[in-house]
């Protein structure tokens, strides 16, 4: 009588991500959000936080190590060396402060010199310049008042355009957008670690599809269209500061960072509904 045989679970993929932003902006409370652990209105300040979290993302097993970095000044100092181990990157802001916003091209400097130590890239706005890992631009506090908002949609999406990276506007206050934004960044950094399609790894890796134009409903950007259209605007210089690599280029309009946005924010307060972010239709 021939033996039954058994199928073995494949082990775990493991993910390595680091969390980075400015203080204040929510970053510790987007990883509680992550670990579905409860939100907290308190600030304390994080020098460095490590946390491990199973999920399962389109029938895969994943065992994520999440990192909660630093956002003052005077702590970023360890930043450098915890971004050289990262697989995936999340750079949070938040819609009512944009100081945050205007920090996210030094946070990226700061990572792509991490990854590439070699390379010598410039501060220059463009996937070129982007850390050689995917990377997640999430507008965090979505919940917060129209009145309060001073980083539109439009902004942060045309900036993630320009950089290489997925967008998703979230509120960890809320739970809005918080998982399918991670969920997002786990395809796009398991995708590179296996060596899928994409700029070998980097921010490009959130490629997982071609979208029809679409409009937003607080208007400003048509997805889909031409990205001069799309991701200009005074300080994002685009020119790339060194040759084009082929295996570096990203179709812009092709870009999943669209996918986050929810709701027209008009209508974020309105007791019939909850939600953030902008309407995609």
């Amino acid at each position: 009588m021939a033996a039954a045989s058994s199928t073995v679970a494949p082990a775990p993929v493991p993910l390595r991500i680091v969390v980075v932003g400015d203080g204040g902006v929510g970053k510790s409370s987007l990883t509680m959000a992550i670990l579905q652990r409860p939100f907290s209105d308190e600030y304390d300040p994080t020098v460095e936080d490590a946390y491990s979290t199973a999920l399962n993302v389109d029938g895969v097993d994943y065992l994520v190590e999440l990192i909660d970095t630093a956002g003052q000044e005077e702590y970023r100092y360890a930043l450098d060396q915890t971004a050289q181990t990262g697989d995936g990157f999340i750079l949070a802001y938040s819609i009512d402060s944009a100081d945050s916003f205007e920090l996210l091209p030094d946070f990226l400097h700061v990572l792509r010199k991490a990854k590439s130590p070699h390379d010598n890239p410039s501060a220059v706005l463009s996937p070129e310049n982007a850390p050689a890992a995917p990377f997640l631009v999430l507008g965090n506090k979505c919940d917060k008042p129209p009145a309060e908002r001073v980083v539109t949609a439009q902004e942060g999406l045309a900036f993630a355009r320009q950089a290489g990276g997925l967008f998703f506007e979230t509120s960890a206050k809320s739970r809005v957008n918080v998982e399918p934004a991670f969920h997002a960044l786990v395809r796009a950094t398991a995708q590179a670690k296996r060596g899928g399609e994409g700029r070998r790894g980097t921010g490009a890796a959130g490629l997982l599809g071609t979208l029809s134009p679409r409009s937003s409903a607080v208007g400003g950007v048509r997805y889909g269209q031409d990205e001069k259209k799309a991701g200009s605007g005074p300080g994002f210089p685009r020119a790339p500061t060194r040759p084009r690599d082929p295996s570096l280029a990203m179709d812009r309009r092709r870009s999943l960072s669209v996918g986050g946005l929810g709701r027209d924010p008009s209508t974020l307060h309105d007791d019939r509904s909850k939600g953030c972010g902008c309407t995609v239709s």
